[in-house]
């Protein structure tokens, strides 16, 4: 059974409470358009439908919730100047980066990416 997901979030919106979808389990499978929905968050990983192996999560923030929400882990790459270097010195990336964090390993991505194209590819020739 799939859950109201656009019911829930205007609930959310009604209450004044932040939305989180999570498509782990559904992305690649179940049509979502996040520009309709308009949630506050979505997270997710490629292991499952997208078939592209486990380690590569992402996450997707509305930018209206940007400027409002402040990550409590990050790393250089969260920083706005990630060259900075300078460790009594700390803001944030101004965008969607702040909440990246470090280097993350990169083979995950790689293999997802092939993967996703692979499935775009797909649905552009239908």
């Amino acid at each position: 059974v799939q859950a109201p997901v656009y019911d829930i979030v205007a609930i959310s919106k009604l209450t004044n409470s932040l939305s989180i979808v999570d498509v782990a389990q559904s992305a690649g499978v179940i049509p979502l358009d996040l520009s309709v929905l308009d949630a506050d968050f979505m997270i997710g990983s490629s292991v499952k439908w997208l078939c592209g192996g486990p380690g590569a999560a992402y996450l997707w923030v509305n930018k209206n919730q940007i400027e409002y929400c402040e990550p409590k882990d990050v790393g250089w790459f969260s920083h706005q100047n990630p060259f900075e270097f300078d460790i009594n010195h700390f803001e944030y990336n101004a965008s969607a980066l702040k909440f990246w964090g470090g280097t993350p390993s990169v083979a995950p991505y790689i293999i997802a990416a092939n993967s996703i194209t692979y499935f775009a590819e797909l649905t552009a020739h239908k």
